[in-house]
């Protein structure tokens, strides 16, 4: 049985995963696929700045390659010419010859003077002649986090069942709480109504309202009347309006209380 290759990614002073792993059907070859999402779902407070922009460059190469279908001449065709000529600059990746019909790229080699834009490009380069790269998928729709699928469909979402399941729980929830929503407000724009019709002198617009949602079904608090009503005001259409009539009445209240609250400072100052 062949040993697994464990060629650094780079200098062996930074902290950055170096490990790299044997892939069935290609011997001992370097795994770039799951090594590119090993390192892309990395990160951790003990990455240097060196390990931060040389992951930033790496994700930036992965997701052109993934918006691309992939299809690298559709990739080569949407890149600037800058990054198009570093792409296809000669003598970055070795190759080497097998038993068989193809060749296959030899993990190249990391010197203390690379810089990160450097490896992540060597990096991007094994990875796009592996056998296998188009197996990588991702961001996950869910976690975010770059996976290997099983085969060679496009359009993969979910790294996982667990993942798929949680946003489409996620979503009906939301769907859910959305429709709750409306229907609450529906209601108490109804009750404004009727409150704006009988003007009950002894109970204020509020109780009018939440004894309206309580007989509904639905108990809600003042505090949510404020919050569908902060709503209305931060985006039109998204709250709860009060009518005229009712705001007319608040401003009548509000002087009222500032003009006893005067009244009561003018006597403690005499």
């Amino acid at each position: 049985m062949k040993k697994k290759r464990t060629e650094p990614l780079r200098p062996e002073q930074n902290t950055m995963p170096v490990q790299a792993t044997a892939h069935e059907g290609d011997g001992d070859l370097f795994n770039a696929p799951q090594h590119v999402v090993d390192l892309l779902n990395g990160g951790s407070e003990q990455d240097t700045k060196f390990d931060q922009d040389l992951r930033a460059e790496l994700r930036i190469w992965v997701d052109d390659w993934l918006r691309s279908g992939p299809n690298t001449r559709f990739m080569l065709g949407s890149l600037d010419p800058d990054r198009l000529q570093k792409l296809l600059t000669k003598n970055y990746c070795l190759l080497v010859a097998t038993n068989g019909g193809r060749m296959l790229a030899q993990p190249f080699f990391a010197f203390e003077s690379s810089t990160p834009d450097e490896i992540a490009l060597a990096t991007f380069r094994q990875f796009v002649t592996h056998s296998d790269c188009e197996l990588l998928s991702g961001p996950c729709a869910t976690c975010r986090k770059y996976f290997i699928t099983k085969t060679r469909r496009a359009g993969t979402k979910y790294c996982s069942r667990k993942c798929g399941s949680d946003l489409i729980a996620k979503t009906a929830i939301g769907l859910r709480n959305k429709e709750l929503h409306d229907e609450l407000l529906a209601l108490a724009k109804e009750a404004l109504s009727q409150y704006v019709e009988e003007r009950p002198v002894a109970t204020s617009w509020q109780e009018w309202v939440l004894a309206h949602l309580r007989g509904k079904g639905h108990t809600r608090t003042e505090k949510s009347l404020s919050h569908w009503i902060n709503d209305e005001k931060a985006e039109p259409g998204t709250g709860l309006k009060l009518p005229p009539e009712i705001e007319a009445l608040q401003q009548a209240k509000s002087v009222r209380v500032t003009f006893k609250f005067a009244n009561k400072k003018g006597e403690e100052k005499n």
